[in-house]
């Protein structure tokens, strides 16, 4: 059974997408790492940038998200 694993990192300025975006996919590789004896396979990655809070209409936001799906050793 395949697992997902997400990984975030966000900032107040767009202009440090590059920033959010090498945080990210530490806190990914890190758990890469300390998981690496129980993940078999990696099934998919993906990235997502989202930028703005619609909440407040704070348009310099940004937020970066990893989705790693994997399957466990059995």
């Amino acid at each position: 059974m395949k697992k997902t694993e997400y990984f975030t990192s966000e900032h107040q300025m767009f202009t440090s997408l590059d920033v959010c975006v090498e945080d990210a996919k530490l806190k990914r590789d890190n758990f890469l790492e300390e998981n690496k004896e129980i993940i078999a396979k990696i099934d998919s990655e993906d990235i997502k940038v989202i930028s703005g809070n619609p909440s407040n209409n704070h348009l310099h936001n940004v937020m970066v998200i990893i989705r790693l799906t994997y399957y466990p050793k059995q």
